[in-house]
């Protein structure tokens, strides 16, 4: 990967999670991929919403219960 310059500047904490989330859609486009899949936690509503705000949709879930004996 070519060395690239980096201008930081001042965000909101949820910037930084669209900033980033964008850098790796950027980066996964680069290398030729065509989707970009991501493992959230079920009760992260914040995250959640966020990646649905950027265009992301539930592709699959996976649901556990712990069992007693």
């Amino acid at each position: 990967m070519d060395a690239q310059k980096v201008t930081l500047r001042k965000m909101a904490p949820s910037e930084y999670d669209v900033a980033t989330l964008a850098a790796a859609e950027e980066l996964v486009a680069r290398e030729g991929k065509t989707s970009l899949n991501l493992n959230v936690v079920g009760d992260n509503e914040k995250a959640i919403a966020m990646y649905r705000r950027n265009g992301h949709g539930v592709s699959s879930m996976y649901l556990s219960k712990s069992v007693q004996r």
